[in-house]
């Protein structure tokens, strides 16, 4: 909450200066960067945080499916499991 207050101080004094808009925004973006927009612009950065998720989600879904494949195809090895019961 402590960054909201400061915010608001600043945006107070630069309007008290006569700053425009623009003017404002630019120094909350050089002082604080672009995290202080409530829509940063998209760039690389931004376009890579929102694209990385579903990524990760493809690449894990691959993972399991190649995984289940794989088991699915192995053969299935009867003699340990009657052993197993035997005893």
């Amino acid at each position: 909450m402590q960054i909201a207050s400061d915010l608001r101080r600043e945006i107070r004094r630069l309007i008290g200066e006569g700053n425009t808009d623009a003017e404002v925004y630019d120094f909350l973006v050089q002082r604080y960067g672009e995290f202080v927009l409530y829509r940063p612009p998209m760039s690389g950065f931004t376009l890579f945080l929102w694209l990385a998720p579903g990524v990760f989600l493809l690449a894990g879904g691959f993972v399991v499916v190649r995984v289940v494949r794989k088991r699915m195809s192995m053969p299935v090895d009867f003699d340990d499991d009657a052993d197993q019961v035997a005893s």
